[in-house]
C-alpha cells in the first residue's frame, strides 16, 4: 500500500521520519495531564502511576507488534522480548503490592483516627456528666465525686 500524508500533517514527526529516514512505523502517544474526558474516570486527573502504566502498555504493544516483523534466526530478539515481558509483569506486580500496602496503611490510619475521635467524644461526655454533678450553693461551688440522683 502507498502511504499518503495530508497537507496538515506534513511537518509532523511521523511524516518526516517516513520521508527522510524511510521509517514506515512511527507512533505517537498522546495523553492529557487533565485526565479523561468521559467514562468512569471522567474529570479525574491522571496520576504519575497512570501515565507510567500507559507508557508500559504502549511499550508492550510496540514490542508485541514489532516481534512479528523483527524476529531473528538466533532468537536473541525473542529472548529480549521475553525479558521485557517478565520485567513488565514484575513491575505491575510490584505496583499492585505497593497499592495494596498503601490502601492498608490508609485504612489503618483511618481506624486510628476514628478511635481518637471516639475517645475524644467519650471524654467530652464524661466531662459533661461531671459538669452535671457540680452543685452551686451558698456562693461556693462543690464537685460531687459521683453523679447525683435528682
Amino acid at each position: 500500500s502507498h502511504f499518503v500524508a495530508e497537507k496538515s500533517k506534513e511537518r509532523t514527526g511521523r511524516v518526516i521520519a517516513w520521508r527522510e529516514f524511510g521509517i514506515t512505523n512511527a507512533f505517537t502517544l498522546e495523553a492529557s495531564l487533565c485526565g479523561a474526558g468521559d467514562g468512569k474516570r471522567c474529570s479525574a486527573q491522571y496520576t504519575e502511576a497512570d501515565l507510567q502504566g500507559m507508557g508500559r502498555a504502549f511499550c508492550l504493544a510496540l514490542t508485541m507488534y514489532s516481534s512479528k516483523y523483527l524476529e531473528q534466526e538466533d532468537g536473541m530478539y525473542q529472548a529480549h522480548v521475553q525479558r521485557f515481558l517478565v520485567q513488565v509483569r514484575e513491575e505491575e506486580a510490584a505496583a499492585e503490592i505497593a497499592a495494596k500496602d498503601l490502601k492498608a496503611r490508609i485504612m489503618q490510619e483511618r481506624a486510628v483516627e476514628k478511635e481518637r475521635r471516639e475517645e475524644a467524644q467519650r471524654r467530652r461526655r464524661e466531662a459533661q456528666a461531671l459538669a452535671g454533678c457540680v452543685l452551686a450553693g451558698g456562693g461556693t461551688t462543690h464537685v460531687a465525686p459521683y453523679p447525683l440522683a435528682v
